[in-house]
Formats: C-alpha cells, sequence, structure tokens
C-alpha cells in the first residue's frame, strides 16, 4: 500500500481533522492540569466527563435521524431538539450533585454546557447530511479548541476556580450552535413542508445505542471517583489527554466516514474490500500511534507536568490495549449502524449495555490493583463490545444477502 493510497483514505482524513481538534483537547486538559491543584482538576476532569456523556444524549437521537436521511424535516426540528436538550441538562445538572456533589457552579456549567451541546450536535449534523464537512466539523469540533484556550487563560491569569473552564467550554459549544442555526434558518434548510415528520421513536433508538457508547467512553472517568479516588481521577485524565487520544480521534473518524460509504456498497464483496482498505490504514496509525504514546507519555509528564503525576508502564500499556479495542469496535459497529435493519439496532443496543455491565463488574474487580485494574477493566467491556458488533455485522459481509435498514422514504426534503 502506498503512501498516496494511506492519505486518500476518507477515514484517516476525518481522523486528522478529528486529531487536530483531539491536540487542542488534549493540551486544554495538560495546561489545565499543569495549572491546577490536583483535587480541582479532578473536578474538572469529572465535570468534562458528564459534559461529553450528557451532550450526545441531549438531542435523544434527532441527530442520527438526521444523518440517515438526505432531506430537510418538515418542521419544529429547534423546538424538539430545545426540549430534549433541555430534559437533558437538568437531569445531568441534578446527577452531578446528587452523586459527585458538585458545588452549584458546576452543576450550571454543566446544565449549559449540554442545553448548548444538543442544539450544537443537531447543527452540525444538518450540514453534514447536506454533505458540507468542514462546517459540520467547524461547528462540532470547536468545544474542544474552547478548552484549549480555557487552559491557556488558566495559565496565563493564575485562574483556579474549577467552573472557569466549564464556563468557556460552555461559551464554545453555544456560539458555533448559535452561528450554525441562524445560519440554516436564513438558507432555509431547517423545514419543507413536503418533508419527513419527526421520529421520536427512531430517535430514542439511535439515542439507547449512542448512550451506551458514550457511556462506554466515558466510564473509567464516572467510575474512578466511586472506585478509587479524586486524585486517581487526576491521573486518569492526564492518561487519558495524553495516551487516550489518538485512539478516540481515530475512532471518531471511522465512524463519521464509513457510515455513508458502507450504504452505498453496492455488494458484500464491496463492503469487504472497503472494510479491508480502511482496516489497514486504522492498523498501521493505531501502530504508529501507540509507539509514539509509548516513548513520548513519560516525557511529558516528567517535563512539562514536572513530574507531578505517576503513569507507570503498566497504565500506558493498559490505555494502549483499551485504545486499539475502542478502534476496532468502530468499525463494527459502523456495518451494523448503516446496515442492520431495526431489530439488528436493537440487538446491537442490548449487547452494548450488556459490555458496559461487564465493564463495570470488571472495573470493580480490577480497582483491587490500583488505575490499572480499572482500565483493563472496562477495557473488557470494549472487547466484549468489538466482538459482539462484528458476530452481528457478519451478515451483511457474507455473499448472501443481508436486510439492511430500508431507505426513508423519496419524500421531496427531509431529515427527522
Amino acid at each position: 500500500m502506498r503512501i498516496r493510497d494511506l492519505w486518500e483514505s476518507p477515514a484517516l482524513k476525518a481522523t486528522v481533522v478529528f486529531g487536530t481538534s483531539g491536540v487542542a483537547f488534549a493540551g486544554g486538559n495538560l495546561l489545565l492540569a499543569r495549572a491546577l491543584p490536583a483535587p480541582r482538576y479532578a473536578l474538572v476532569a469529572l465535570a468534562v466527563a458528564l459534559v461529553q456523556l450528557s451532550v450526545p444524549l441531549a438531542p435523544a437521537g434527532l441527530d442520527g435521524v438526521v444523518n440517515r436521511r438526505k432531506r430537510a424535516p418538515r418542521s419544529g426540528l429547534f423546538a424538539r431538539v430545545l426540549l430534549s436538550s433541555s430534559v437533558v441538562a437538568v437531569a445531568a445538572a441534578a446527577a452531578g450533585g446528587l452523586f459527585y456533589r458538585l458545588e452549584p457552579a458546576l452543576m450550571a456549567m454543566l446544565l449549559a454546557c449540554t442545553l448548548a451541546g444538543g442544539l450544537n450536535l443537531v447543527a452540525g449534523a444538518r450540514y453534514q447530511s447536506l454533505g458540507r464537512l468542514p462546517r459540520a466539523l467547524g461547528i462540532t469540533q470547536a468545544p474542544n479548541y474552547s478548552l484549549a484556550l480555557a487552559g491557556v487563560l488558566a495559565v496565563a491569569l493564575g485562574l483556579r476556580q474549577p467552573w472557569f473552564p466549564c464556563a468557556v467550554l460552555a461559551a464554545g459549544y453555544a456560539l458555533p450552535a448559535a452561528f450554525g442555526w441562524t445560519t440554516l434558518a436564513r438558507q432555509g434548510l431547517l423545514g419543507d413542508p413536503a418533508g419527513d415528520r419527526l421520529r421520536w421513536v427512531e430517535g430514542f433508538a439511535i439515542a439507547g445505542l449512542s448512550a451506551a457508547v458514550v457511556l462506554l467512553i466515558q466510564l473509567e472517568r464516572l467510575l474512578i471517583p466511586r472506585l478509587l479516588t479524586l486524585p486517581d481521577l487526576a491521573t486518569f485524565a492526564v492518561l487519558s489527554a495524553i495516551a487516550g487520544s489518538p485512539y478516540r480521534m481515530l475512532q471518531m473518524g471511522v465512524g463519521y466516514t464509513m457510515l455513508p460509504r458502507l450504504r452505498s456498497a453496492a455488494t458484500a464483496g464491496e463492503r469487504r474490500r472497503l472494510l479491508a482498505r480502511e482496516g489497514t490504514v486504522a492498523a498501521l496509525v493505531v501502530i504508529v500511534a501507540s509507539l509514539v504514546v509509548w516513548f513520548v507519555t513519560p516525557l511529558v509528564v516528567r517535563w512539562f507536568l514536572a513530574g507531578r503525576y505517576d503513569l507507570p508502564r503498566a497504565l500506558i500499556l493498559a490505555a494502549l490495549v483499551t485504545g486499539g479495542f475502542k478502534v476496532a469496535s468502530a468499525f463494527a459497529a459502523s456495518v451494523n449502524v448503516a446496515l442492520g435493519s431495526t431489530t439488528q439496532l436493537g440487538l446491537l443496543n442490548a449487547s452494548s449495555w450488556g459490555a458496559i455491565a461487564i465493564a463495570v463488574a470488571a472495573a470493580a474487580v480490577g480497582a483491587r490493583w490500583g488505575l490499572t485494574g480499572v482500565v483493563y477493566g472496562v477495557g473488557l467491556g470494549w472487547l466484549t463490545h468489538a466482538v459482539a458488533a462484528a458476530c452481528l455485522a457478519l451478515p451483511h459481509l457474507g455473499d448472501a444477502p443481508a436486510r439492511a435498514a430500508p431507505e426513508p422514504p423519496p419524500l421531496p426534503s427531509a431529515e427527522m
């Protein structure tokens, strides 16, 4: 495989875009880890984890419904997203106060981030459905850059309050969302009398699957304060910023690009060739990223963070192994989301929640061996998710015709 062939991979191109914003996110985390005392940085890390869990749930799957159609919704998209995002935002803030005893300022920031984040996601999804990927990515990836800005301001101005980075993050969601929605409205891209009706049932099915994946992504951050300590959470946040980011960006790139291409593939042979080509690219990226992370992580901890955090080799290895499982899971799940029937999506949804149950149980057992044990425990959940998704995907890759998810009815202009 030539270098040119690698660069022509859409998944790799999307990964580069996600990677740039991921570097901003990781850099912001490292700057905050440098500027804030470990207990306060742990609170920021926990709040950000709750935000990253609640924001994908805020639209109640309506962003996914948008992406499964090629037309604008009939009406009411903004009102529906505002309603669902408000409900999830209140629930997220209440959960933060109840389970983690967040202070009121952090709860308020969690509410603001979730509300703005739901609107942000659907605006980006609408542009994605129109094929305007640069604008879609600009809207949805802006929050990562805002966290980098928060880190710079915290270092430069000596700001130490945990709510401040979250306030900057809320602005990072809200400003691009406002731009996206107003531009879509001005261009008449939000409603069409001949379009589809909004379908809550379909949205909830997609939201359930999305919730499981997002919960798996954030599971370590949510479990560590309960199983270990806040300093352990701060250490994991540093580990995730350095060693976890490459795999997360590749996972997002795969999911962003594979769905429309798998749906466009006419035969099982085309799908197999597509997966083989993109899988080879992903495997090479994983190998290179793993080598870089293995050698660079101790240097960053020693020189940039002045040795304030201890990241032993065993812990770094656990992050690398889990990262590989995440990328494999993204490929298998993309086949099901692109081609699966409603029943198959339901099975994938159930298997995803089963993987979470396994991850929680394994992490609880692994906590006896500290942070490394928790990371491996959650990694077992990712492996379970990947295997289950691969088994469900096999019918779509065999020579026998598989029943794929039906295309939406060809009405003149609808999305949700």
